[in-house]
């Protein structure tokens, strides 16, 4: 804990991943969903 070296692992750097993904597609569906919302 004393030295700061981050040296990500394998799992760890696929759920950095598929978290930055699912960050993404979240964010896609918000803006469509409050974009057809605004129509009406």
């Amino acid at each position: 804990m004393s030295s700061y070296r981050y040296k990500p692992s394998k799992p760890l750097a696929i759920f950095g991943a598929a978290f930055g993904l699912a960050l993404l597609v979240f964010g896609v569906v918000t803006m469509v969903s409050s974009g057809l919302d605004g129509e009406g």
